[in-house]
């Protein structure tokens, strides 16, 4: 619902296209009329060498190779003669920044420099001379491409085309700098400054490419993708509106950040006056009736709340709905298994739940949590939903309950419709004691105990649901908290504990393999073990963050280590932690 998240998906592809152009472009274009305004539009910032070493030390650390960030020097200090670069500055920046003239892209590269002088003789040590030609230097790399140098204020510029030279400042734009202080890596779009027949010319590149790889997916697999192509065209229709709304999008990545060991950052700012600003500012102070379905230490957890714009409300009822339900229909034409009993009801219970969706929508906002505890000795769902129409849902899906329970004499005996009325919600009861559950591992017989069930609930305007020992009272309990509003700061809110599902899967795993992996695995994890999914926003501008705390990198970093050391090519030439292999 989002749209700032649509477009994310396309903007890794956008910066591409876009920096691919640049070259085409000049070589076929003449130069541009003096005094032109220049803008920018694409500007990569990376921290700086100093940056990197700290990042890579930080990581090595983690991971227990506390030499990492010194063999990465040494590497480095054996193709340079010294620590670092010659003659470049590792406290600053460096990046690439794409400007336009309006006619032109003009692309150009940025290093700095405390010594041009060594900087080039350490070129020339590696055969790359730069000759100068007034207070330009031009190179021609091994590839037999030339570029051109400037040097101007402790930069050094680097384009492929002199001419770039003349239109551009002595300084990369503020922004290359400005990145750097809030990110070790970042990337800033600035979608508003981009050539209208550039951007038209960067879409088609785009939808075509797109449309290429559904081409290809359709030969190897031989499906139908007539469905697959018109969803795609109508989201990327969206996309092209949207687009036009916004006045830049931003990625940073950050290591060893205050709030977590890496993180992830996307941010989009509205284009004043426009729709997507209105939609921006109508997610701010809002409210939540579902905070009691968030459990206290839970394992994994993610609680939705929104103001929809009519924008997605129309969009959602005129092509998500009806495009859903056909792709259902066809995928369940396609099963063999089900009677066609048992087909119509299953349809007409997506077809209930999505019209319920379309109406829930309709009103204009959204509002859902869902959290689980998980352990070796524990088994908790909960999760709520404000469901207009609920009644349509609870009738579909009890038809195909009472099918079920036609079939397996079990589910007859311990389903239990309308078991309890709890303030306007209408309880339907699965009882699941362990005894009664054979067929189950023993340790998830263990955890559910004989009190276990499956607890759904409907009233009017909302949808429950408890997995748990005694889970009509934990159910009871989150339903007594929406009798009042909760303010939230963040529209979505979204974690996983790998500690505690690890432990879950330590014990639940089929394979004894699996489970003396994981086991092995667990100490790294002791703390800070939580990936972090937030999103938000503050006036004009929405933010998408990932946050990976230090327990889930030291895993993930200790994990390459050992599958590197354990390929079967390619040495690896640092020494692996203790108490991984």
């Amino acid at each position: 619902m989002r749209l700032w998240n649509l477009v994310g998906a396309f903007v890794t592809a956008a910066c591409a296209v876009l920096l691919s152009l640049p070259g085409q472009l000049l070589a076929q274009q003449q130069p541009a009329s003096p005094g032109l305004e220049v803008k920018p539009v694409v500007v990569v910032s990376f921290a700086g060498l100093d940056r990197l070493f700290e990042d890579v030390e930080y990581l090595g650390k983690l991971a227990g190779v506390e030499s990492l960030a010194e063999n990465l020097k040494s590497s480095l200090a054996a193709q340079t003669g010294e620590p670092g670069v010659p003659g470049v500055d590792a406290k600053r920046p460096c990046g690439v920044a794409v400007q336009t003239n309006g006619f032109q892209f003009l692309v150009t590269g940025y290093v700095p420099v405390t010594d041009f002088d060594k900087t080039r003789e350490w070129l020339k040590s590696k055969e790359i001379e730069l000759k100068q030609e007034g207070n330009i230097w031009s190179a021609e790399l091994p590839n037999g491409q030339t570029v051109f140098v400037s040097h101007k204020n402790n930069w050094v510029i680097i384009a492929a085309d002199k001419q770039v030279f003349s239109q551009i400042g002595d300084n990369p734009p503020p922004t290359l700098t400005e990145l750097s202080g809030e990110h070790d890596l970042g990337v800033l779009l600035y979608m508003a400054n981009i050539p209208p027949m550039f951007k038209q010319l960067g879409l088609s590149m785009i939808q075509q490419g797109m449309d290429m790889a559904l081409q290809q997916q359709a030969k190897e697999t031989g499906e139908d993708i007539t469905q697959q192509r018109e969803m795609l065209q109508r989201s990327f229709q969206q996309m092209q509106v949207v687009l036009e709304e916004i006045d830049t999008m931003t990625v940073g990545l950050t290591v060893n950040s205050p709030k977590a060991a890496v993180s992830l950052v996307y941010t989009v700012v509205a284009r004043p006056g426009t729709e997507y600003a209105r939609n921006l500012s109508q997610n701010q102070d809002l409210k939540t009736r579902l905070s009691g379905f968030v459990l206290p230490d839970a394992t994994f957890m993610l609680r939705e709340t929104a103001r929809l714009g009519q924008r997605d409300i129309e969009q959602f009822k005129a092509t998500v709905i009806p495009n859903y339900k056909k792709l259902f229909r066809e995928s369940l034409d396609k099963e063999k298994t089900l009677t066609k009993k048992e087909k119509r009801l299953a349809t007409d219970l997506i077809d209930a739940l999505l019209d319920a969706l379309g109406a829930t929508v309709e009103k204009g906002t959204l509002d859902l949590a869902f959290s689980g505890q998980m352990s070796d000795k524990q088994l908790t769902l909960l999760s709520g939903m404000m469901l207009e129409d609920g009644a349509k849902v609870e009738k579909s899906l009890l038809n195909l309950l009472n099918q079920a329970a036609e079939k397996e004499p079990d589910v007859k005996e311990h389903f239990h419709v309308n078991a309890a009325e709890y303030k306007g919600f209408r309880f339907h009861v699965l009882d699941l004691p362990a005894n009664k559950m054979t067929d189950a591992p023993e340790p998830i017989r263990q955890m559910m105990g004989e009190d276990f069930a499956f607890v759904l609930a409907f009233s009017d305007h909302a949808f429950a649901m408890a997995a748990a020992p005694k889970a009509a009272d934990l159910l009871k309990k989150a339903i007594d908290q929406m009798d009042s509003e909760t303010s939230v700061t963040k529209l979505a809110d979204m974690y996983i504990a790998l500690n505690p599902l690890m432990k879950f899967i330590s014990v639940v795993a089929e394979k004894a393999e699996t489970r003396d992996q994981v086991q092995q695995l667990l100490p790294l994890v002791s703390s800070k073990d939580r990936v972090t999914l937030t999103a938000s926003v503050q006036g004009d501008k929405g933010t998408t963050q990932i946050d990976i705390e230090e327990g889930v990198v030291k895993l993930l970093v200790t994990m390459a280590l050992t599958l590197q050391q354990k390929a079967p090519q390619g040495p690896l030439p640092l020494p692996l932690p203790s108490g991984t292999e």
